[in-house]
């Protein structure tokens, strides 16, 4: 069984499949990494990825494209079964960050119908920064090292990157007419609002990180968006560093959901690289005796996913629950602030006392509120392939620690015997032997960070 992490793009998409070896960027039918986005409707027939692109042209009108920005609002993948080689079941989606309640559920939903089981919808951001992260060798152990991750998103690539002007070429713009053109420099002075717009954002995201801009190690941009110079200048102007562009701008959120799908599952080793992501928008609670705008903020912004909190009640007959996003600056224009509205009760009391009642607000894995699975085996599963995943590194852990206790011991008499003086022979020797006896005593079930820690200690005693 493959796990697979999806980048579903207004433009493309893009599969990162979790291999033994690392993570592999499956081809379609054509050979090629990234698929067009795009569903295209003929009077008999579905086409989908490239044969949709290619239909598009002639039957616009039947040609569904921009999924990203439709879905929730008021799709399915192109098969790559036989490139994978494998059925596929579990999977990590990424999404954008402002993605509302009912946008993610559509996401979820999507993947059922696909016949997927998401283990979770990921920030794209969050997963933009686990491939960077993951595989960067020269990462700072003893202090934090914050990067800036911006990802613009989709756009030319060829647009005013080096020539001094650009062709402008759109088909079948309205009522079948073509638009024909050239771009010259003026584009800087045409989209001057959206740039200044474009600025504000990265100055708001400086200040509510609380981050002096000396403690900000690396800018860097995905997304076909970020090779438009006039972006990159005002990030330059913003963060007083040069942008960067070390990952691979199509493929690195696709990476990252199979990075992140691989860490879920026991049966792959992955680096240990610890994920917390969290949820950018308020959420508050309203119900009857409270106006609207005195509502309860339960999940403050920046509040961590898998979040939970417990509120009590006294309450006789039906109990009525408003649940909304407190802040709609973070949310898409024109996104509802309204969550959900839910229904506990009637409440089975006499008419001289309330029952009390204790409800669970659940901020989950996927940035949904309230939402249980829709198995609890499901769940119960998950939490086991964690634990076993857990134990399988504890066990690794020890076993390491174990190995070199063994492997010193032999080489104390053996090659090492030559190049250490009785004392240091004797001090070594005492000290493996209390690692090996503590091994079977009351280190036999630790934490794999007391093993790290106890073979770090070990590997610190020089010798000769």
């Amino acid at each position: 069984m493959s796990v697979v992490g999806l980048d579903l793009g207004n433009e493309k998409c893009i599969i990162g499949v979790a291999r033994q070896r690392g993570i592999d960027v499956v081809l379609n039918d054509e050979g090629r990494r990234e698929t067009p986005a795009m569903v295209s409707f003929s009077d008999k027939q579905r086409y989908i990825g490239t044969a949709a692109a290619s239909t598009a042209t002639m039957n616009p009108k039947n040609s569904v494209s921009q999924i990203k920005r439709l879905i929730g609002r008021r799709f399915r993948d192109p098969e790559k079964r036989k490139s994978l080689g494998t059925t596929v079941l579990d999977c990590v989606v990424g999404i954008p960050v402002h993605f509302s309640e009912l946008q993610r559920r559509a996401y979820l939903d999507a993947a059922a119908i696909a016949g997927l089981r998401p283990l979770r919808l990921m920030h794209e951001t969050t997963a933009t920064a686990l491939a960077y992260g993951i595989y960067k060798p020269d990462l700072p152990d003893d202090e934090p090292f914050n990067v800036v991750f911006v990802d613009i998103g989709h756009a030319n690539e060829e647009i005013l990157s080096a020539s001094t002007e650009a062709r402008l070429n759109i088909e079948w713009l309205m009522d079948d007419k073509d638009v024909n053109g050239h771009m010259k420099r003026e584009f800087d002075c045409l989209t001057a609002d959206l740039l200044e717009r474009v600025k504000f954002l990265f100055e708001k995201a400086l200040v509510e990180s609380g981050l002096p801009l000396e403690k900000i190690g690396a800018v860097e941009v995905v997304g076909s968006g970020s090779r438009i110079p006039a972006i990159l200048r005002i990030l330059a102007s913003v963060f007083r560093k040069e942008p960067s562009r070390t990952l691979n701008a199509s493929e690195c959120i696709a990476r990252g959901c199979a990075l992140q799908c691989a860490m879920m599952i026991p049966t792959f080793k992955v680096r240990h690289f610890e994920v917390r992501d969290s949820f950018p928008v308020s959420i508050g609670l309203t119900w009857k005796e409270v106006p609207f705008e005195a509502r309860n903020i339960v999940f403050g912004k920046g509040s961590s996913l898998r979040s939970a909190k417990v509120l009590t009640f006294q309450r006789s007959g039906t109990l009525l629950i408003n649940v909304f996003y407190a802040d709609a600056s973070n949310l898409p224009p024109g996104a509802a602030l309204k969550v959900g509205t839910y229904q506990i009760g009637p409440l089975k009391t006499n008419k001289f006392e309330k029952a009390n009642l204790k409800l669970k607000i659940r901020l989950d894995i996927h940035g949904t509120q309230f939402v249980e699975p829709a198995s609890k085996a499901v769940e119960k599963e998950r939490e086991m392939a964690l634990q076993d995943r857990m134990i399988e590194e504890m066990k690794e852990k020890n076993n390491a620690v174990e190995a070199y206790v063994y492997d010193m011991k032999n080489k104390l008499s053996d090659t090492l015997e030559d190049f250490t003086s009785e004392r240091e022979s004797e001090e070594l020797g005492s000290l493996l032997q209390q690692t090996e006896l503590w091994l079977y005593e009351e280190g036999e079930d630790e934490t794999e960070n007391v093993y790290i820690t106890k073979l770090a200690e070990l590997k610190k005693v020089r010798i000769g």
